[in-house]
């Protein structure tokens, strides 16, 4: 009966299991230990520091991540495109031959292109300085070409408005120099009588910053708009130099011509007396080589305008027209009903205005018959 007992009273003292809604946590676990509570600092371990060994552990011959993120964030970076060349006409080449092996022995292979015209052999450099050594060769064998200014050399052209007319170039242009933008040519517009105008044309050296300009709302305490010069339309340039059109002076290499008497030398160097007839340089007539009214000049004119000119739009038409409402529909046919009945009106107006006279005069012919037939036995 003892024994009983105490293996009774054994099994009271032991605790009853709990049931417990906690995850039993693996032993591979990275919760801190027991021990580490005394500490105040807890270092968490960095999870993402195999990436980080792979990408330095990684193969030379193989591309990582790394090197894929670190080539976009920069993408050609050290590349300079050499901006393009204008074309150069020439012309009276004799031996195209010879003459494309002297241009390749100077620039090299692949440096431009040719093309021929009915008057012209048009060379295409590929940069800015194979146009630098097809030019100056050009120059030096005095050949008849003319060419274009290169978009690098070209000046940023403004207009000022609202300065006086009585201001000093000097002053604008030490004004802007002072303000970043170096000046190249200013002048002052006039207007068809030749008096002054408010309004100055400026030229500056082509720059990263030249359209910084714009934002100067002050000069000389004035208040001023500075803007792009209108363009011009449908107008091409006429050489000063040869009188030929599509080109200007500042790249003419061709045989100078006057434009009075159409002979070999320069405008400023004629001597022909100002009442003797003038001679064109372009179509040999009577009148000077910027007349408006020569045919050459008609001429361009009208490719200009032909290669300007929009297509004409075509109609496009519509088989499926778009339905009608109820009061678009009682229209078209209150409309109908209309015209018909006008119609009808109309014709019985000609049929009474027609029978009208024949039943008068059978009337008439009746009334003289009965007496005739009362007389009769």
């Amino acid at each position: 009966m003892s024994t009983n007992k105490n293996t009774h009273k054994i099994g009271a003292n032991l605790p009853s299991p709990r049931i417990t809604s906690k995850r039993h946590l693996s032993n591979s676990s990275l919760s801190p230990n027991q021990n580490d509570k005394k500490s105040k600092f807890f270092v968490s371990p960095n999870k993402f520091a195999v990436l980080a060994n792979n990408c330095e552990n990684s193969d030379v011959s193989t591309p990582s991540t790394c090197s894929k993120v670190e080539s976009t964030i920069s993408p050609h970076a050290d590349l300079d495109i050499d901006p393009p060349a204008p074309p150069v006409y020439i012309k009276n080449i004799a031996n195209f031959s010879a003459f494309n092996s002297t241009l390749t022995s100077i620039t090299g292979p692949n440096a431009y292109t040719c093309k021929s015209s009915a008057s012209h052999l048009i060379v295409q450099p590929s940069g800015r300085n194979s146009f630098n050594k097809i030019v100056t060769h050009l120059n030096e064998t005095d050949a008849s070409f003319h060419s274009f200014s290169p978009r690098f050399r070209r000046p940023y052209r403004v207009v000022i408005r609202n300065l006086h007319p009585s201001t000093l170039v000097t002053d604008i242009s030490s004004t802007l120099e002072e303000l970043g933008h170096q000046v190249k040519h200013i002048h002052n517009a006039k207007d068809k009588k030749k008096g002054p105008l408010p309004l100055f044309f400026v030229e500056i050296y082509p720059n990263e910053k030249n359209k910084d300009i714009h934002n100067i709302k002050s000069l000389l305490n004035t208040k001023v708009v500075i803007e792009k010069p209108h363009k011009k339309s449908y107008s091409r340039p006429q050489c000063h130099n040869c009188q030929e059109f599509g080109h200007t002076h500042n790249y003419c290499n061709h045989v100078s011509r006057c434009v009075k008497c159409g002979a070999e030398h320069h405008t400023s160097d004629c001597t022909k007396d100002p009442k003797s007839p003038a001679k064109c340089a372009l179509c040999s007539g009577d009148h000077t080589a910027n007349f408006r009214g020569c045919p050459v000049y008609t001429k361009t004119q009208i490719k200009i305008r032909s290669s300007k000119s929009l297509p004409a739009k075509v109609p496009v038409s519509n088989h499926h027209s778009a339905p009608k409402s109820y009061d678009e529909a009682t229209k078209i046919q209150n409309s109908s009903t209309d015209h018909i009945s006008a119609i009808l009106s109309n014709f019985i107006t000609n049929l009474n205005s027609l029978v009208t006279p024949l039943i008068t005069l059978l009337s008439s012919v009746l009334n003289a018959l009965i007496p005739i037939s009362s007389l009769s036995p």
